[in-house]
C-alpha cells in the first residue's frame, strides 16, 4: 500500500471545500518533533477517524485544528478559513471535546450547560431550546436537573458530548471519546456520533481502539510517530489498499502432499500449519482462491473448509507500521 504522507499524494484541489486540510505541517518543540510533514484532508460532511496508537500525535494534530496550538511549520485550513489569521471566524463553528476534561461537579447539567451557552455567546432567551437541544443529542435530558456528581464514566462522556453539541458546530473534534467506556457504552457512542453525522455535521474523532472506528467511519487516517501513513475512504481501504487475503484450508487428511501442492502453487504463501490443513496468503481478488481451490480438488485433495478473509482494520494498521518499521 503506498503511503500517503506527502502532499502530491491529497487531491489539492479540493482543499477549498474541505472541513479541515493540513499540508506539511511541522511541529517541534525543541529538538522533538511531534508531527512530521502532515498532510491530510477531512471532507465536508464526512465521519473521519484518526487511528493511531498513543503518542502518534493524535491529540496534537486535533489541538492545531482547534487552534489551541499554532504548528511550527506548514498550512492549516478550517472550514475553508485560514490558521492561525481567521481563528477567530473558526472557534463558533467547532466543538471540541479533548480526551480528558473536568466537570463542574456542583452545577446541575442544565446549570453547566447555560454556562457554556454564555460562553459561546448564546443569547438567554435562545439558551433553554439550546441546551434542550443538546441534552437530547447526547441522551443525557433525563438528569438535567441533576449535579453532575457520581456520575459514571459513560454518563460523564455524554455530559462532554452535550457541552461540545451546545453551540450547535458544523465540526466535532472528538478526542478518545470512547476511552473507558464499557462495550454497551461504546455502542450507544458510536450510535450518537452516525445520527449527528446523519444531520450534517462534520466529525474528526481520534481513537486508538481500532473496533471503534471500523464500523462507523466513512474515512480513515492512519498515524505513526507524527507522519500521516494512510488517508482516504473505507472504500478506498478496501479496494485499493489490501494486497491480500488468507485463506484457511482444512482437509480430511493432511498429506505431505498437501504442503507440496500448496507450496509449488506461485500465488500462495504458506502461513501457519494447521492440524489438518494450512493458513496461507493469497492476492486479494477472489478468483485467485477460486484457482486454489480448484488446483487443489483436481489434484484430489480432499478439502473439507476452504475459508477466505481479507485484512480487518487493525490488521491493515499492524501491517502499515511493520513495513515503514523495516523500511
Amino acid at each position: 500500500m503506498t503511503t500517503t504522507g506527502s502532499p502530491s499524494s491529497v487531491s489539492l484541489k479540493r482543499k477549498d471545500t474541505a472541513a479541515i486540510f493540513l499540508r506539511d505541517v511541522e511541529m517541534r518543540y525543541g529538538a522533538a518533533r511531534a508531527l512530521r510533514d502532515v498532510t491530510l484532508l477531512v471532507p465536508t460532511g464526512s465521519l473521519c477517524g484518526l487511528v493511531g496508537p498513543n503518542g502518534a500525535g493524535k491529540t496534537t494534530t486535533m489541538r492545531i485544528v482547534v487552534t489551541d496550538l499554532v504548528p511550527t511549520e506548514g498550512e492549516v485550513r478550517v472550514l475553508q478559513h485560514e490558521l492561525p489569521r481567521e481563528a477567530e471566524a473558526v472557534r463558533p463553528r467547532l466543538g471540541y471535546m479533548p480526551d480528558s476534561a473536568g466537570l463542574y461537579e456542583e452545577l446541575s447539567l442544565r446549570e453547566y450547560l447555560d454556562f457554556f451557552a454564555s460562553f459561546y455567546g448564546i443569547a438567554r432567551a435562545a439558551r433553554p431550546a439550546a441546551i434542550e437541544a443538546a441534552m437530547e443529542l447526547a441522551g443525557v435530558a433525563r438528569f438535567a436537573d441533576r449535579r453532575l456528581t457520581g456520575l459514571s464514566k459513560g454518563e460523564r462522556q455524554r455530559v462532554m458530548l452535550s457541552r461540545t453539541l451546545i453551540n450547535d458546530p458544523e465540526l466535532l473534534v472528538l478526542d478518545e471519546p470512547a476511552d473507558g467506556l464499557d462495550p454497551r457504552g461504546r455502542v450507544e457512542l458510536r450510535e450518537m456520533l452516525r445520527l449527528l453525522n446523519e444531520r450534517g455535521k462534520t466529525i474528526l474523532v481520534s481513537s486508538h481502539i481500532l473496533a471503534d472506528l471500523e464500523e462507523i467511519c466513512t474515512d480513515l487516517i492512519f498515524i505513526d510517530r507524527g507522519r500521516v501513513i494512510f488517508q482516504g475512504s473505507r472504500e478506498r481501504l478496501q479496494a485499493g489498499g489490501l494486497q491480500t487475503a488468507r485463506v484457511r484450508i482444512e482437509t480430511l487428511d493432511r498429506s505431505p502432499r498437501l504442503e507440496a501442492l500448496l507450496s509449488s502453487w506461485p500465488e500462495a504463501r504458506v502461513d501457519e500449519e494447521l492440524e489438518r490443513g494450512f493458513i496461507v496468503t493469497l492476492p486479494s481478488e477472489p478468483a485467485a482462491a477460486c484457482r486454489l481451490l480448484r488446483h487443489l480438488v483436481e489434484a484430489g485433495v480432499e478439502v473439507t473448509s476452504y475459508a477466505r478473509t481479507t485484512e480487518s482494520l487493525e490488521e491493515v494498521y499492524l501491517r502499515l507500521t511493520e513495513e515503514r518499521d523495516e523500511a
